[in-house]
C-alpha cells in the first residue's frame, strides 16, 4: 500500500526555517491553467500558542507531496494570510499564493505591435516581474497590435497567450510555463474505476456549444465608423444543436483577414461539445495544471485523457492525500470572460451595427495584392483611391468577395471627401446587377441577392467637389 509523505516548509526573513508537516490538521494546495494564480491553505496545531508571532506576512512557503520520500514539489508561494484562531483548541490558518500573485500586484500600460506573443510575455516578465523568471518559447503567432491601458500583468500575459492558444501557469521553480492547449499529457498519473478512483462525474455539455460566431474588429485607419466583422456558422452543429450564437469584440484586429481567421479558430473549437466534469481520487502528485490525463470508468462512459483545467490537493489524518480535479476545455471562454464579451461588446451593437449586419467588405486601398479588379481613370496612391491626373470622371471595380450563404441586405460605409456627386453601387451577384448606396449609414436591399460581393466606385469632380478621394470602404452585408 502506498503511504502518502507531505513536507511543509515555510522560511522567515531571517531564513528560519519552521517544518509544520507534524502539527499540519487539514491543508489543500490548488494549480490552475491561466485562469487563476495557484494557491494554498493550511489548518495547523498551535497548541500553547507553539507559532505565536512566528510569521507575519510574505515568508516563503514550500510544499512536497509524494509516496515514498518526499521530493516532489507541489507548490511554492508566498504566506498572506496567516490568521490565529480558537474553536475548543488553539489552530492556525495559513493562506497564500504562488509566484503568479506579483503579476496580479503589478499593471500594464503599453502597446505592443508586430509582435510574437512570447516576446510580449518576455516583456512584461522583464518589465513587470521580480521574482517570477521565463525562458521564452516563440509560439509563431504574431499579434499585429495590443494595447493593454492599467491592467494587471497577468490578464495581460493570459490575453496574449489565449490568442495563441496556449494555457500558461507558474511552476513551482518560479517560472512561466505555457504550452499549446491540448499538448500536455501526464503518463505518469491516471484516475481508474476499482484503483484509485474515489469519484466522477463527467459527461459533454452542450451548454458551451457555440456553431455562429460573430468577430467584431476594428474600424479602417483613419474612419470612425469602417468596421471590420465576420459571421460564420457551422451548419451540422446548428442542425445537431440549435443555433448557439457567440458575438466577440476583438476591436484590436484591424484587418480583415485577422476577423476571418479569429472567426474560423472560434468556430473550430466551439461547434463540437467536449467533455466536462469532476473527479477525485487518490493523489495526483506530479499532476501540472492544463496537462491531460487517463481517466476510467467504463461504466460512466469514460475511459480517455482529458485535459485538467483545475485541481486541488488535499491532506489530512483521517483521509489522507487526495485530489480533486475538474475536467475543462482549456478554452478562454469561462464564465468571467464570457460576461466580459458581452460587456464590451454591448456598445458595439448598439452603436457601430444598428442593423445586425454579418460580414464586411473592407478595402482600404493599400492591400497587397490590391482588393481592385479593374481601374479606368482612377489610381490607388498612399492608401487613396483617387482619380488620375486631369481626369474628371473614373470608376474601380473591386475583386468579389465570396460569402457562405447569400446575401439580401446591405450598408455601405465611407471614408472620404468631395464625394457628393460619386457614386457607390454595390453588387451580390459578381456585378451582373448593382445596387445604388446613396447614403451612407443606411440599410438597403440588394436587387438580387447572392454570395459574391462586388464594389464599384464612381468618382466625379465638379467645382463643388475638387477633389474626390476615397480613403476607406465598409460594405456590411447580412
Amino acid at each position: 500500500m502506498l503511504t502518502p509523505n507531505w513536507k511543509i516548509e515555510i522560511t522567515r526573513d531571517d531564513n528560519t526555517v519552521d517544518s509544520i508537516m507534524s502539527d499540519l490538521l487539514m491543508g489543500n494546495v490548488t494549480g490552475t491553467a491561466s485562469v487563476a494564480i495557484g494557491s494554498f491553505r493550511l489548518l495547523i496545531n498551535n497548541k500553547e500558542g507553539k507559532y505565536k508571532g512566528n510569521w507575519d506576512g510574505g515568508e516563503r512557503v514550500d510544499i512536497w507531496a509524494d509516496y515514498g520520500a518526499s521530493s516532489n514539489q507541489i507548490f511554492r508561494g508566498n504566506l498572506e494570510k496567516p490568521q490565529y484562531g480558537f474553536t475548543g483548541k488553539y489552530d492556525m490558518t495559513l493562506i497564500g499564493s504562488d509566484g503568479g500573485r506579483e503579476l496580479m500586484e503589478v499593471h500594464v500600460t503599453k502597446t505592443y505591435t508586430n509582435a510574437d506573443v512570447a516576446d510580449i510575455v518576455d516583456d512584461v516578465i522583464t518589465n513587470y516581474a521580480t521574482n517570477v523568471t521565463y525562458d521564452k518559447v516563440l509560439t509563431g503567432y504574431t499579434i499585429d497590435k495590443i494595447s493593454f491601458r492599467g491592467k494587471r500583468a497577468w490578464w495581460c500575459i493570459r490575453e496574449a497567450l489565449d490568442r495563441a492558444g496556449h494555457y500558461f501557469y507558474i511552476d513551482t521553480d518560479l517560472t512561466l510555463k505555457h504550452y499549446v492547449e491540448g499538448s500536455q499529457t501526464n503518463r505518469g498519473e491516471r484516475v481508474v474505476h476499482g484503483i484509485n478512483m474515489k469519484s466522477c462525474k463527467i459527461g459533454i455539455d452542450i451548454r458551451d456549444v457555440k456553431n455562429r460566431i460573430k468577430v467584431y474588429g476594428g474600424v479602417a485607419p483613419g474612419s470612425s465608423d469602417v468596421l471590420y466583422m465576420k459571421t460564420v456558422n457551422d451548419t451540422v452543429s446548428q442542425s445537431d444543436y440549435g443555433i448557439k450564437e457567440l458575438p466577440i469584440n476583438e476591436s484590436h484586429l484591424t484587418d480583415l483577414d485577422s476577423v476571418e481567421t479569429k472567426a474560423d479558430y472560434l468556430l473550430a473549437k466551439l461547434k463540437d461539445p467536449r467533455k466536462s466534469g469532476t473527479f477525485s481520487s487518490v493523489g495526483l502528485p506530479t499532476l501540472k495544471p492544463g496537462q491531460a490525463i487517463f481517466i476510467s470508468a467504463p461504466y460512466a462512459n469514460v475511459g480517455e485523457y482529458l485535459p485538467v483545467q483545475q485541481y486541488t490537493h488535499t491532506y489530512n489524518a483521517r483521509t489522507g492525500f487526495r485530489t480533486r480535479g475538474i475536467i475543462k476545455e482549456l478554452r478562454k471562454l469561462t464564465e468571467e470572460r464570457l460576461k466580459d464579451i458581452y460587456d464590451k461588446l454591448e456598445g458595439v451593437q448598439t452603436f457601430t451595427n444598428p442593423f445586425e449586419m454579418k460580414n464586411s467588405y473592407v478595402i482600404d486601398f493599400n492591400e497587397s495584392p490590391s482588393l481592385m479588379e479593374t481601374l479606368s481613370n482612377v489610381e490607388e496612391v498612399e492608401s487613396t483611391l483617387q482619380l488620375e491626373s486631369g481626369q474628371t470622371s473614373g470608376v474601380g471595380i473591386s475583386k468579389k468577395q465570396t460569402l457562405d450563404s447569400d446575401a439580401t441586405e446591405f450598408e455601405m460605409r465611407l471614408y472620404g471627401q468631395d464625394l457628393e456627386v460619386s457614386t457607390i453601387d454595390v453588387s451580390a451577384n459578381n456585378g451582373v446587377g448593382y445596387t445604388e448606396s446613396s447614403v451612407a449609414n443606411t440599410k438597403y436591399t440588394f436587387t438580387a441577392s447572392g454570395k459574391e460581393i462586388v464594389v464599384k466606385v464612381s468618382l466625379i469632380k465638379d467645382s463643388d467637389n475638387p477633389f474626390p478621394k476615397v480613403f476607406s470602404i465598409g460594405v456590411n452585408t447580412k
